[in-house]
């Protein structure tokens, strides 16, 4: 790195001034005669540093360029935001993790202004970004509702697939291998009757964690909760009961587990071997190598997961509509998700890619992972990701009501809860905690 860019890239401030104290959003304006160098401001959490993709861009695209980077911790983040959007004391650039979106709906959406509309900076620019990226993702982040206008680019993907334990599928007499599985597991009605098999044969449950299919199921068609202009339609959306009732008969079969998503009960079972599969994503693979070790060599593969996959991402890039320089910020975003920045972000972020280019590498698409039975495990990750919907629950309007995720809980946590009264308890609950417009 040559030292004369190096010192373009800088860290805005220590990592307790940006727990206890303000987060200057903005470099100072240079005065003077002469044209001062572009500076800009750049956001982000301690999760993933991106530092060495804003040095490559300054070293290889734009050495004027001075970025300030202020990495604030996750904690923090969304409070800090909050406060500088409010303020209009903004970065030039933001990089949000996806699961915040649903806090910033009102202020993404058009009538806002609080985000620029890309579209109004380079239409271009943002024309070629949707067509290298993945669909599903980019319509995740970029909902309907905001009829065209652009305020958010996704930098990755995270499709949803199946994980699921090959030995133990050929002991309940099912499909192993992953392409019979696609194939004649390809509707939650074939799930069903497999589940059911699986259990009766097995004795173990084919999914342990509830709220996670349900949420699944939920997410592949929208609207759910909130329509296009934000109103409450959750009590009058047949789809939530549909996969209640799903879940709920499942309960009751004893094909899926009575185990709250992610906690330690569920991570045990599934190490046990009390639970067949599971709803994943990539990483999933490194989560299952990391639990099961050398005893699960063999054991696992992936397939697609029946009627589809969604995609809600991981981090998106966002220009505040009062950033100094959103020209640059819109061209860095251009770089970051450019096919050598998208390689960069998986192999040292752990990034899946939403470059469809990089999604389509023959090289990595043919890699063997011998823990999955020498699976191409990354060819079934990039079809997902290239066919995936969007996420019909992080594109709405308001977040979820939790009242449905509470009334399956109550029923995991006492078998003897009735599901009809926890249904007409949450249907009540959610309307009632619905966001009024």
């Amino acid at each position: 790195m040559k030292a004369s860019a190096a010192k373009r890239v800088s860290f805005l401030i220590l990592m307790l001034l940006l727990i206890w104290g303000t987060v200057p959003a903005a470099a100072e304006e240079s005065s003077g005669e002469e044209a001062a160098a572009p500076e800009i401001t750049f956001w982000q959490t301690d999760i993933w540093d991106y530092t060495p993709a804003i040095q490559a861009y300054v070293d290889e695209v734009n050495p004027e360029l001075t970025v300030h980077i202020a990495t604030v911790p996750l904690y923090n983040y969304q409070d800090k935001l909050k406060i500088a959007l409010a303020s209009g004391d903004v970065p030039d650039l933001i990089l949000f993790p996806n699961w915040l979106l649903p806090q910033f709906a009102l202020a993404s959406a058009p009538q806002s202004g609080m985000f620029a509309d890309m579209n109004q900076i380079s239409e271009e620019v943002v024309g070629e970004l949707q067509a290298n990226l993945a669909r599903g993702v980019w319509g995740t982040v970029n909902p309907p509702y905001r009829q065209q206008s652009v305020s958010f680019i996704p930098l990755n993907s995270s499709p949803a697939v199946w994980f699921y334990r090959t030995d133990l599928f050929r002991q309940a007499g099912l499909p192993a291998a992953p392409d019979a599985v696609s194939a004649k597991l390809n509707s939650w009605n074939a799930v069903e009757a497999a589940g059911k098999t699986f259990t009766a044969k097995t004795k173990k449950a084919l999914f342990g964690e509830p709220s996670e299919l349900f949420r699944h199921m939920l997410a592949l068609n929208g609207p759910v909760y909130y329509n296009m202009k934000g109103v409450y339609i959750g009590d009058q959306n047949p789809q939530i009961k549909k996969a209640y009732d799903y879940v709920v008969n499942g309960l009751k079969n004893g094909w899926i587990g009575r185990y709250e998503t992610g906690t330690p009960a569920a991570i045990k079972a599934m190490k046990s071997g009390a639970i067949g599969s599971s709803i994943g994503w990539p990483g999933t693979e490194n989560q299952i190598k990391d639990r099961f070790g050398k005893a699960g060599s063999g054991k696992w593969a992936v397939a697609p997961l029946p009627e589809g996959s969604t995609d809600s991402g991981i981090l998106s890039g966002a220009i505040p509509a009062d950033a100094h320089e959103p020209a640059i910020a819109l061209d860095l975003l251009h770089w970051l998700a450019s096919e050598k920045m998208q390689n960069w972000a998986y192999h040292e972020l752990g990034l899946f890619p939403a470059n469809l280019k990089v999604l389509s590498e023959p090289e990595w698409l043919a890699e063997k992972d011998a823990y999955f039975g020498n699976q191409q495990v990354n060819r079934v990750l990039a079809q997902a990701a290239k066919t995936a919907k969007p996420d019909a629950l992080s594109q709405e309007l308001y977040p979820a009501p939790d009242a449905y995720d509470n009334a399956i809980s109550k029923l995991v946590r006492n078998a003897k809860a009735d599901p009809a009264k926890e249904w007409a308890a949450a249907v009540k609950t959610a309307k009632s905690r619905a966001v009024k417009r």
